[in-house]
């Protein structure tokens, strides 16, 4: 009878751990609909002034260039400034196609708040490795 109660318990115990490992969800990487997501939310939260035909574009250019990214990314590319070269042009296109959907006015905001980000961005990749 101990022994049962003793498997029961560790049992249950092991339960609740997992529980509380799959309510943390996935950290790393996200999908790419995820990142596109998150992007779109990002964008519309930081220039309000989008129609909703503006918007759906958007998330459409984001997810379908979130996918490209993704599998250059997973491509396992020997050469890494080629990859780099790659995803570069791709972000350019990927910029072209906001500018024909976006006014002038928003087409500014995105570049500033585009340059902001990478501002900060260089912040803290100079800081890696130094712990």
């Amino acid at each position: 009878m101990k022994n049962l109660l003793r498997v029961v318990g560790i049992l249950l115990f092991s339960m609740m751990v997992m529980q509380l490992s799959f309510a943390q969800g996935r950290k790393g990487n996200p999908g790419p609909e995820a990142r596109a997501k998150r992007q779109s939310e990002h964008l519309f939260s930081q220039i309000t002034s989008f129609s909703e035909d503006q918007k759906s574009k958007i998330q459409e250019i984001n997810l379908r260039y979130a996918k490209l990214m993704q599998e250059k990314r997973q491509s396992n590319q020997e050469d890494r400034e080629a990859m780099r070269a790659e995803m570069k042009a791709l972000r350019k296109q990927k910029r072209e196609e906001f500018k024909a959907i976006m006014t002038e006015e928003q087409y500014g905001q995105y570049v500033k708040l585009q340059k902001e980000q990478g501002k900060g961005n260089r912040g803290r990749k100079k800081g890696r490795g130094k712990n």
